[in-house]
């Protein structure tokens, strides 16, 4: 909850927030959470986690004029949601608590949730049909489909098996499951079919993309600064394949707006959007792209130049013995 104490001071308001989760995730003792509510009568339709508890979400009500502002954050866990009847469960309440009279409205998704962000960005707009400004956000969850086979299966797999395990095909465009599924659940894929204004915030070198399709240890070596050629081949060529290809046209980004940089890292509005380690690119900050974009100030679409990957703290990976 610290992420989203922390997204709507940088969005300028206060807000109501609400993030999901499954009852039996253990909390950090240490850490700030707002309120946990379990939907207990959530059971009876069906929509539990696949542990068999029942879905659970935090609630802080917006103060002043934040009551009408809301963040409704899906979180990336290592229970997965059965999604469609969860969401609803959980809107259905929300709905009651304000959530219908909302003026402003934000779907965001981190990581995993990345996914069901993209696949609920319309059906959130459509309950919500008095609030003039619905918005959604994807943090870290455009993972891309590679060119090699190979480096391919890992994300063909993770996506193929949430459509079996869940029977996520009924809630896919059916205008195109037919012909790509599992396909059809890589970002590059989905956002032609969603209407709702959808931003995208990633690294072109997410680390959870590298490790899952290229190579567990290279986290490590970007790290250390300790790049070979041959990875540096491989990382130029992600970087191609996401700016290039990947990531919507920049032709409407009132539409589609983006900040991609190039940093070794995942899941970044956790970690970056704070003051003393924010994210900027050519003076730019994410929460500052992201706050104008939404609120309708500059439309931006930003990527970072840099075509190799950035430590987290650090400069770019050189090759040994030498700089780029």
């Amino acid at each position: 909850m610290v992420m989203a104490t922390q997204l709507f001071s940088l969005l300028e308001w206060c807000l109501t927030i609400m993030t999901t989760k499954c009852e039996k995730i253990c909390q950090d003792p240490d850490g700030y959470y707002v309120r946990k509510i379990i939907v207990d009568n959530a059971v009876q339709k069906g929509a539990v986690c696949l542990d068999g508890s029942p879905p659970a979400y935090h609630f802080e009500p917006g103060l002043g004029e934040g009551v009408e502002n809301w963040i409704v954050h899906l979180s990336a866990t290592n229970l997965h949601f059965r999604g469609a009847r969860i969401f609803e469960a959980i809107m259905e309440e929300l709905l009651v608590k304000g959530l219908k009279n909302a003026k402003n409205a934000i779907l965001a998704g981190s990581s995993a949730a990345g996914y069901p962000t993209t696949l609920y960005c319309d059906h959130f707009r459509g309950l919500l049909t008095n609030t003039p400004r619905v918005k959604c956000l994807i943090d870290s969850g455009y993972f891309i489909h590679e060119n090699n086979p190979q480096q391919a299966r890992g994300f063909e797999h993770i996506y193929h098996a949430l459509i079996t395990l869940h029977g996520s095909a009924k809630a896919l465009p059916k205008s195109c499951t037919s012909k790509m599924k599992p396909l059809l659940l890589f970002p590059k894929n989905m956002p032609q079919y969603i209407k709702t204004p959808l931003f995208i915030y990633m690294s072109s070198f997410d680390s959870f993309q590298i490790q899952t399709t290229i190579d567990p240890n290279l986290y490590g070596f970007i790290e250390t600064r300790t790049c070979n050629a041959s990875q540096k081949k491989t990382l130029k060529g992600t970087y191609i394949i996401i700016t290039n290809y990947a990531l919507p046209k920049s032709n409407n980004p009132k539409l589609r707006g983006s900040f991609i940089d190039s940093l070794n890292q995942h899941t970044s509005i956790q970690k970056r959007w704070f003051p003393e380690n924010v994210v900027t690119i050519d003076n730019l900050s994410a929460p500052k792209a992201f706050a104008d974009w939404y609120f309708d100030r500059k439309h931006w679409y930003i990527i970072d130049k840099h075509d190799m990957a950035l430590p987290k703290y650090g400069t770019e990976c050189p090759l040994i013995g030498g700089s780029l």
